[in-house]
C-alpha cells in the first residue's frame, strides 16, 4: 500500500491534473558545443557553417515521409551543467 505524502508547503501546492496518453511520435535531440564561453558575441565562422550545414540537413529531413517536423535551435546562454548537477542531492545544514 502506497503512503501518502505529506506537503510541507501547501500554499506552494498544484491542483491535481489531468493525464494524456504520450504521443506516438518519437522525437531525437542533436546537440553540439561550439564556441563556449562566448555568450552575445556574434557567432564564429565555425559555428556559421555548422549552422547553415544543420539547417540543410533538416530541410532534407522534414521532406522525409513521417517526419513531423526538424528544428534547429541556437543557444545565447547555456547554465553550466556541472553546477545544476551538483547541487542536487545537496541539503542544507544549519
Amino acid at each position: 500500500m502506497a503512503k501518502a505524502l505529506t506537503l510541507v508547503n501547501e500554499h506552494l501546492s498544484f491542483p491535481e491534473v489531468t493525464l494524456i496518453s504520450p504521443s506516438e511520435s518519437r522525437f531525437i535531440h542533436i546537440a553540439a558545443d561550439v564556441d563556449s564561453g562566448q555568450p552575445f558575441l556574434p557567432n564564429s565562422k565555425t559555428k556559421k557553417r555548422l549552422l547553415t550545414d544543420v539547417k540543410s540537413a533538416c530541410s532534407k529531413l522534414s521532406e522525409i515521409d513521417g517526419i513531423i517536423g526538424a528544428h534547429v535551435f541556437s543557444a545565447i546562454l547555456i547554465p553550466p551543467v556541472e553546477a545544476i548537477s551538483s547541487s542536487k542531492g545537496k541539503t542544507k545544514s544549519t
